[in-house]
């Protein structure tokens, strides 16, 4: 049971799903690849008029290290959590 290997592992790597899914014509939310824990998110926060995000670490199962947030100051703070845990 469960999806072939090849399929899990595209998919776990939540940011290349999430440009696999794009670039084949599903519909996708906004997504940001942070790189760094001081990443800038004013730009990314305001270009897409969030009031509400969710922050989650791009290789990690399920929902662990997931954090839901509404506004910036929660996001960094969360995005602070997931790169010191």
């Amino acid at each position: 049971t469960g999806s072939p290997g090849a399929v899990c592992e595209r998919m776990f790597n939540k940011y290349k799903a999430h440009k696999w899914l794009k670039e084949h014509g599903f519909e996708t939310l906004p997504a940001l690849y942070i790189t760094r824990p001081e990443q800038n998110l004013l730009s990314f926060w305001e270009e897409h008029r969030l009031c509400k995000a969710v922050i989650k670490p791009t290789m990690s199962g399920s929902s662990i290290g997931v954090h839901i947030v509404d506004s910036l100051e929660s996001a960094k703070k969360a995005l602070h959590l997931l790169w010191t845990e």
